[in-house]
């Protein structure tokens, strides 16, 4: 059997204290036991099996493992070996969710907000997205925001409308890659002239 410097390092438990020891009582929570026991009987025998479940740590940590799952037969094609290749993907899983739980915020702060708001492409100027006032403030109706563009009711020319599009795509392209105080005095500067077209 074998448990790499890998598993050994998530894990926190050195291979001679897990091998030949039970896997399930050692990395599970009792509530999942009989779960992964189910799991472990599906993969064996598959070439290939993938699975995302949580483990325990030596210290007690749970970390939430990706595993890719191969059985290795013998001549006879009886399953002999089951290879286990686990990734630790718990920072990944928590970044997911806290884009999940910002991502909610503000759409509950938009659809709230009592200002007309709007998403839009920039290439398209199509409509991607906008909060009830919009609709309210407008007279549109929601059905009607596949087919609607910044042009349908920003009061300016064409013209206007994408030299202020180009402008403020520039201004947030200069606020990600400048951090100086005098570059962000600049942009707000420019943030207060950009609407007057």
């Amino acid at each position: 059997r074998i448990f790499s410097d890998g598993a050994q390092k998530i894990t926190g438990w050195k291979k001679e204290e897990v091998i030949g020891k039970d896997w399930f009582e050692i990395f599970f929570d009792s509530k999942l036991v009989e779960e992964m026991k189910t799991v472990w009987s599906d993969a064996w025998g598959r070439k290939f099996y993938s699975y995302i479940n949580p483990i325990c740590t030596k210290n007690g940590e749970e970390r939430i493992i990706s595993w890719n799952n191969t059985s290795i037969c013998d001549e006879y094609g009886e399953p002999r070996l089951l290879v286990c290749i686990g990734q630790d993907i718990t920072d990944r899983i928590e970044v997911q969710e806290q884009l999940r739980q910002s991502e909610e915020r503000y759409r509950t702060v938009i659809h709230q907000s009592a200002e007309a708001i709007y998403l839009a492409d920039p290439k398209s100027k199509k409509i991607v997205e906008a909060n009830p006032r919009f609709f309210e403030y407008l007279g549109y109706e929601q059905e009607e925001i596949s087919s609607l563009t910044m042009y349908d009711f920003i009061a300016h020319s064409k013209k206007s409308v994408d030299d202020l599009v180009q402008k403020t795509l520039e201004i947030i392209t200069l606020y990600v890659y400048c951090t100086t105080n005098s570059v962000r005095n600049t942009m707000e500067d420019n943030w207060g002239n950009l609407f007057n077209l």
